[in-house]
């Protein structure tokens, strides 16, 4: 959903007249070029539309890609030609559409390289953004803007971005490791002779520790019959 721009269309309009004029207007002596007016006009752009509720929340992990929904529905679509789209922190520009092509001569360092739009779908109204390799600094509430050059018409969208840290995820157990978890501790080790596991004797022998934990096997049916043993 969008907000539609009616106020300051006039004050707009003189501004882009003003920044775009073909006479020999200067700028502290140097001449402002192209890419510098429609700058200043995003950001005029920016401070003139109201500020209202986020219509869109999202959440990334760093190191992943997201996507930005933004999406517009207008007769007929859109004519490329004749738009701008802006992508914006404030007045920090992420991505910027003109003329049927980006133009980021103006796009702020920490995003070169990690922005695109679906330009396949753009006519249809799809002005989503997509950035990659998401970083915590990209945690902040983002600004996406359509503005038609012929009948200067404006609408916003508003997107918070949360970034977290990626999940903590721990190495597996080397084999070694996963040996000594599945034998439960006290448990002799096969071909060990222990007190718990004492080893195999005569078939229907009984076998007793004797002394120091030393074994002696027999038949034994009574007492008497091992008296004697040492």
């Amino acid at each position: 959903p969008f907000t539609l721009l009616q106020r300051h269309k006039q004050q707009l309009k003189s501004l882009v007249k003003l920044l775009t004029g073909t006479d020999s207007q200067r700028l502290g002596g140097t001449k402002m070029k192209w890419e510098t007016a429609l700058w200043m006009v995003a950001c005029s752009l920016l401070a003139s539309l109201p500020r209202g509720q986020l219509d869109t929340t999202c959440h990334a992990f760093v190191g992943e890609t997201v996507v930005l929904p933004c999406t517009i529905t207008l007769p007929g679509g859109l004519t490329l030609s004749q738009s701008m789209l802006y992508w914006q922190i404030g007045t920090k520009l992420v991505h910027f559409f003109q003329n049927g092509q980006d133009s980021l001569k103006g796009q702020d360092e920490k995003f070169h390289g990690r922005t695109s739009l679906f330009l396949d779908q753009m006519k249809h109204g799809n002005l989503s953004l997509k950035i990659s390799n998401v970083q915590l600094w990209d945690d902040a509430e983002y600004s996406c803007i359509y503005r038609q050059v012929e009948n200067h018409q404006t609408m916003k969208s508003t997107i918070k971005l949360y970034v977290s840290a990626p999940p903590k995820i721990e190495d597996p157990p080397s084999p070694s490791e996963s040996d000594s978890l599945r034998k439960p501790r006290g448990c002799a080790m096969s071909g060990c002779a222990s007190p718990l596991f004492p080893p195999p004797g005569p078939p229907g022998a009984l076998a007793l520790v004797m002394g120091e934990g030393s074994l002696v096997f027999g038949n034994f049916s009574s007492p008497e019959d091992f008296s004697g043993q040492d």
